[in-house]
């Protein structure tokens, strides 16, 4: 935002986005949610929540599917190390950059979205969730070959690939029994508290190797373990998961 200095534009920024949101919450409302015929027994709560957790022991697939999304959920954790390295390649301060970056983030993101929404409905659950993490894979070996403002275009790879948040949890809802698709998805989402502490240990790679060698050595040393983590969770993917998962009732 021109004239704006920090931190007051990124305040700004969020400020701006607070009657959006409030928008969304309002229309939220207006959903309507057709009441079942007959309203399944509530279960006590233990019961409910390490019955879930059984669905993930029992089922060989369900058990891949989540060990695949944990790995494939590292993508959550190098965001900021791909903003940070903005210093080393474009010899500019990252805050100043960051909303050309998470323009072209977002905007292929949405873009991508369109264009994924549509295989879907042409494949199997199983592609897309590769597609997203393959996208995203080249997004880091961009930023690691990268030079000058070519490397803004990562963020643009990274966008696409970040739907990997989409399309991996889509696939166990795929293989979730109509009964346990609530219980299923809420757990899925606590699979990213397991993924979370490698955003810890890239900076920490970052930080070491970037003192002992140079800082854009320790930068893309990240990258590579990222992209180590991501290869492996894409080969678990091809040869493990089944293309059209069945449920598991």
């Amino acid at each position: 935002m021109p004239g704006m200095e920090f931190p007051w534009n990124f305040a700004t920024l969020f400020l701006a986005a607070v009657p959006v949101m409030a928008l969304g919450a309002v229309l939220a409302t207006r959903f309507i949610v057709v009441v079942p015929a007959k309203e399944m027994a509530r279960e006590p709560f233990s019961r409910a929540v390490f019955g879930g957790i059984s669905n993930f022991v029992t089922s060989r697939v369900l058990r891949m599917a989540a060990v695949v999304t944990i790995l494939l959920y590292t993508e959550n954790a190098i965001a900021s190390n791909l903003n940070l390295y903005s210093q080393q390649v474009l010899d500019i301060a990252p805050a100043q950059v960051a909303g050309l970056q998470n323009s072209l983030r977002f905007g292929c993101k949405a873009m991508a979205g369109l264009f994924l929404g549509w295989l879907l409905t042409r494949s199997n659950p199983k592609l897309g969730m590769l597609v997203t993490a393959t996208i995203f894979l080249s997004a880091l070996v961009w930023a690691m070959f990268a030079n000058g403002s070519w490397y803004s275009g990562a963020f643009l790879l990274y966008g696409a690939g970040e739907l990997i948040g989409v399309y991996a949890p889509n696939y166990i809802l795929s293989a979730s029994a109509p009964s346990d698709i609530r219980r299923n998805m809420a757990l899925v989402t606590l699979l990213m508290v397991i993924a979370a502490p490698e955003g810890a240990v890239f900076g920490a790679i970052a930080n070491h190797l970037g003192a002992w060698y140079a800082p854009a050595a320790g930068f893309k040393a990240s990258f590579a373990v990222c992209a180590a983590v991501m290869v492996v969770g894409i080969s678990l993917a091809i040869f493990r998961l089944p293309a059209r998962p069945r449920s598991t009732a």
